[in-house]
């Protein structure tokens, strides 16, 4: 427990395997609306223990609001001299997209609402991730 959060470590399994979690607990029950926090990196860097991702989520846990944070997939930036070749990009689209979907269904599989906030290229999958389920019943 730091700064009146309470951190745990979790996962889920994902349609690509195990998506490690962590939750952002208010020392006092949670009563306000929670957020699912995605972190930005341009797709290929960033992750739950960036500044970027832990901070806002010690700020808002201390408001009263849970907050759990996505280790999404990342791709791989390929070498600039190089070309792209998506077939051997580690994680290639639309692996994080399905990362985030699923810990967002996990997430709201209570019925209730939440909220999502992000960074950067959190951004453009949370955008991704509230649209494509209602067009693609794949996600």
């Amino acid at each position: 427990m730091t700064d009146f959060v309470t951190i745990k470590e979790t996962s889920i399994e994902g349609r690509g395997g195990p998506i490690r979690l962590r939750d952002y607990l208010p020392a006092s029950a949670p009563f306000r609306t929670p957020v699912l926090w995605l972190h930005g990196g341009g797709f290929s860097s960033g992750g739950p223990d960036e500044k970027e991702s832990d901070a806002p989520a010690r700020v808002i846990a201390q408001s009263g609001r849970a907050v759990r944070t996505v280790d999404y997939r990342l791709a791989v930036r390929p070498a600039p001299w190089r070309k792209r070749d998506l077939a051997s990009m580690r994680n290639p689209y639309p692996a994080g997209l399905h990362d985030v979907v699923d810990a967002a269904k996990d997430f709201s599989a209570a019925g209730r609402p939440y909220i999502i906030g992000e960074a950067s290229a959190g951004a453009c999958l949370a955008a991704a991730a509230t649209w494509l389920p209602r067009r693609s019943s794949k996600c």
